[in-house]
C-alpha cells in the first residue's frame, strides 16, 4: 500500500518501506519513525536497515542528536530508549552530521560502526544475525507458502462438507482450460463452469492460480439446479478499482422478482 508522509509506530514485527527516491528501509519494531518526504525521515526509536542506490544519495535519517546522511550504501541504525544510538555501515559511506549546523562530525565507511552520545564516538560492532533485505525476501516466501498450505488444508475440509453445493478453488494446472471444475461432493456436470473472456492468472500466493476479469463480458457460466430454503455465499476477490456502477459476483440471466443478484457497487458496497 502507498504511505502518506507522517508518523509510523508499531510494537513488533518488521515493515519494509520503499521511498519514492528509491531508498528502501527495513524497520524493526518496536519503532517510531516519521516519514517526511522521499529523501528524509526522523527515527525516534527503533532499528532501521537502509539500502540507498546512487540516485538517492543524500537520503537522510534524523535522530535526536545528529543526522545520518547516506552517500549510496547500506547501513543499520539503531536508536533504543535508554541506550546510545549506534550505526554500522555494511557497504559504502555514511556521514554523521551535526543536527543544527549540518557540519560533518564523522565519516563512517564499509565495515565500520560507531555509537555516540553528546557527540562523543566509540567503536561499535554489528550483530551479524541481523535481518537483511535478502532474509526478508526469504521470510516472505516462506510465509506465502505456509499460507498456501493452510489454504489447501482448509479447501479439503470444504470439499467434504455435505451442505456445499458449489465450490470453485480456481486451482487450475492447465492454463488453456476454459472450464472451472466444481470441487464439492455433488456430482453434476452442470456445476462445472464455462469461462467466458476471463484469463488464468496467479492467485494470492505463488503456485495458486486465479481468474482475472478485465472487461464487462468476462464471466463464468454455470447452472445450479435445485430449490433451496437458504443459501450462503463466500468468496475472496482482489478489486483493482470500482470504475463501474455495478460489478457482479453472482447474477441470473434475467432480472425477474426473487432472482438472486450479488454485486459490488462503485462505492464499494456489497449488494445482495
Amino acid at each position: 500500500r502507498q504511505l502518506e508522509p507522517g508518523l509510523l509506530e508499531f510494537e513488533s514485527g518488521i515493515i519494509q518501506v520503499e521511498m519514492f527516491s528509491g531508498a528502501s528501509i527495513l524497520i524493526h519494531g518496536p519503532a517510531k519513525i516519521k516519514l517526511i518526504d522521499p529523501m528524509n525521515a526522523t527515527l525516534h526509536f527503533g532499528k532501521v536497515r537502509s539500502r540507498v542506490p546512487k540516485h538517492a544519495q543524500g537520503f537522510t535519517i534524523m535522530t535526536e542528536e545528529m543526522n545520518v546522511v547516506d552517500l549510496g550504501t547500506e547501513f543499520t541504525l539503531n536508536v533504543t530508549k535508554g541506550s546510545e544510538p549506534n550505526l554500522y555501515v555494511h557497504e559504502g559511506e555514511v556521514l554523521l552530521n551535526d543536527k543544527n549546523s549540518d557540519t560533518t562530525l564523522k565519516s563512517v565507511k564499509s565495515s565500520e560502526g560507531y555509537s555516540w552520545q553528546n557527540n562523543a564516538f566509540k567503536d561499535y560492532t554489528a550483530n551479524k544475525s541481523e535481518i537483511t533485505f535478502e532474509k526478508m525476501a526469504e521470510l516472505d516466501a516462506i510465509q506465502q507458502q505456509t499460507k498456501f498450505s493452510k489454504w489447501k488444508d482448509y479447501a479439503e475440509t470444504i470439499k467434504k462438507r455435505e451442505d456445499v453445493i458449489l465450490f470453485y478453488t480456481f486451482q487450475n494446472e492447465n492454463n488453456l482450460s476454459r472450464k472451472v471444475n466444481n470441487n464439492s461432493i455433488v456430482q453434476d456436470e452442470g456445476l462445472n463452469g464455462s469461462i467466458v473472456g476471463a484469463q488464468w492468472a496467479q492467485g494470492r500466493w505463488p503456485g495458486k492460480s486465479a481468474l482475472k476479469y478485465t472487461s464487462t463480458g468476462d464471466r463464468i457460466r454455470v447452472h445450479i439446479p435445485g430449490v433451496f430454503e437458504s443459501m450462503t455465499f463466500s468468496t475472496w476477490i482482489k478489486v483493482r478499482s470500482f470504475d463501474r456502477w455495478l460489478s457482479s459476483l453472482i447474477l441470473t440471466d434475467n432480472h425477474d422478482e426473487k432472482e438472486l443478484h450479488w454485486q459490488l457497487s462503485d462505492m464499494g458496497e456489497i449488494i445482495l
